[in-house]
């Protein structure tokens, strides 16, 4: 795929979010704000999920995810309330998303909204995975070098050394072309539909995709494992969807570089290449070059400063690398392919559309919602260093140090060889020179084997065997993590202990405002729940049910 078009569709995929039909049956009505079916089943399916004894225990947890959603929404009333909406830096934050917003809307319109899937075509996809093939193939550029392959091939030489030697494909020319087998569905349409005819040992013509252009061999034909239809349905119906999304959304975009007529300046595409190889990548231009046109289209033009410009964009991360006029046409179409979307919305009259409306209502309100969660409701919020003690106090769970070992130890493969060991330290061998000689855990073989203090939950089996010690006795063999087998000698213990107020004031002064913070917010909601009007629709909410009595 060509760079612009799979950056852009991952772009459009992320910005689409939670579009989608959706059911827009009302389960509650809080105030003069809807809490919808589908909205619930979204919160529901990003929670955690778990088993339910009955049905009634799974209502219960719905009701309370419920009960999230509403505090949310009644937080988002108080915040019109009080008129955060009409704050600049509210104002600003949804000015910032309004062209994310017209992308997702667009993509409804044009992407969407127009891709079906019938039960028909599934059936048909299903049928087509009763047999999967392996083959290999080579990958060039242009018809006419796939031409000159295939009379090569044709004259005998061999399939695999050719891939070799003249595919484009990295992931598989140092395989000889081979791509192992593979079912219906996971290559491209035009691939897919040679290679699932062609028989065991056959070559096929030039075939052309959006890669560029194929030369394929099938190795074998076999059947093919697969579960029952109606199993397999939802799974299907989602990926044909998503590849026919897929296509129509490269389709879309070759309309619109169409459309905006590109012309790139030749002159300009040489000078991005030689600035590349002399700089090593990193291209910089005099103030002069930056004026130098590199695309005219239909609304605008690209200078080297604009390319310039977005090229710093682009991070530290990702290297790009020109190297070829055809890498920085690429870079530039995928970055103005944003711009020419954003005219399309326009064109399409989508910031007038309801769905657009209804989308940026949507935003402004997932703004103040976390301006209320982040700095209305913890405002001023502060504790006491009386709550700061009395918080301490019962909390102490929270400020004990757990009980801790310190042990040499000598860890080895088996427990004949542990016990050797054991026997010779017994008999006056150096503890400390044999840890170094044979340990495996060699971190603590540098030191003699000494592990430094540690909690139970770190090493169980050795602090177990450790803390029925007494401080220079030894203890083994004792099987350990990864099936090995160790002999320590206990070094010293800490029992539990409770850390003094004055060490860790901070974290207790961190919990204090947590909990306090979480009662004011509690208490707010509480006072919300009595001056806004609730309505739920219990049975629309019992039917969500699934667990079975």
């Amino acid at each position: 795929m060509k760079r612009y078009s799979s950056l852009i569709l991952l772009g459009l995929i992320l910005a689409l979010g939670g579009c989608g039909k959706r059911d827009e049956k009302i389960l509650a009505r809080v105030g003069d704000h809807q809490v919808t079916l589908s909205e619930f089943e979204q919160r529901w399916e990003r929670g955690l999920q778990q088993k339910f004894s009955s049905p009634q225990q799974e209502l219960e947890i719905r009701r309370k995810t419920l009960d999230l959603i509403i505090d949310d929404k009644l937080m988002i009333i108080g915040a019109y309330e009080q008129k955060l909406n009409e704050s600049p830096e509210v104002k600003k934050q949804l000015e910032e998303g309004k062209s994310r917003l017209l992308l997702r809307v667009l993509y409804e319109k044009e992407i969407r909204d127009k891709v079906k899937v019938s039960n028909a075509d599934v059936k048909r996809h299903y049928d087509k995975l009763e047999f999967e093939v392996r083959a290999r193939h080579i990958l060039v550029k242009t018809e006419e070098e796939a031409k000159k392959i295939k009379e090569e091939l044709d004259k005998g030489a061999d399939f695999a050394q050719l891939a070799k030697e003249k595919s484009t494909d990295p992931s598989t020319k140092d395989k000889g072309g081979d791509l192992g087998f593979f079912k219906w569905g996971r290559m491209v349409g035009p691939f897919q539909e040679v290679a699932f005819r062609l028989k065991p040992g056959e070559i096929s013509s030039p075939v052309k995709s959006r890669f560029g252009w194929h030369i394929i061999k099938v190795e074998e034909k076999r059947e093919a494992k697969r579960e029952p239809f109606d199993k397999m349905k939802p799974q299907i119906e989602s990926q044909l969807k998503g590849s026919r999304e897929k296509e129509r959304v490269e389709g879309y975009m070759d309309q619109l570089k169409k459309r905006a007529n590109l012309n790139f300046a030749p002159k300009a595409l040489k000078l991005v290449i030689s600035k590349a190889k002399e700089t090593k990548g990193k291209i910089e231009f005099t103030d002069k070059e930056k004026k130098i046109v590199l695309l005219e289209y239909k609304g605008g033009e690209w200078t080297l400063g604009r390319f310039a410009d977005e090229l710093a964009k682009t991070g530290p991360f990702r290297r790009l690398k020109f190297e070829k006029e055809e890498d920085v046409k690429n870079f530039v179409e995928g970055a103005l392919m944003q711009d020419l979307l954003a005219d399309a919305a326009k064109r399409e009259g989508i910031e007038s559309a309801k769905e657009f409306k209804k989308a940026l209502k949507e935003s402004e309100e997932k703004i103040l919602l976390t301006k209320m969660q982040r700095e209305v409701l913890p405002k001023d919020v502060t504790v006491s260093d009386e709550e700061i003690k009395e918080c301490y106090q019962s909390h102490q769970d929270r400020f004990k140090v757990a009980a801790q070992v310190n042990v040499k130890e000598i860890q080895v493969k088996t427990k004949e060889e542990a016990e050797k060991l054991l026997k010779r330290i017994k008999r006056g061998a150096s503890f400390k020179k044999l840890a170094k000689e044979k340990s495996l855990r060699k971190w603590a073989a540098k030191k003699g084997g000494e592990m430094g203090y540690f909690e139970e939950r770190r090493y169980p089996e050795l602090f177990k065997a450790a803390w029925n010690l007494k401080k220079g006795k030894l203890a083994g063999p004792i099987k350990t993590k990864g099936n090995n087998w160790s002999i320590i000698k206990l070094i010293g213990k800490k029992e539990e202990s409770l850390q003094p107020l004055e060490e860790v004031q901070e974290k207790a002064k961190n919990l204090a405002l947590a909990e306090k913070r979480k009662k004011v917010k509690a208490d707010w909601l509480e006072n919300m729940r009595e001056k806004v009007k609730i309505i739920i629709d219990e049975k629309l909410l019992e039917s969500t049910v699934k667990a079975k009595g």
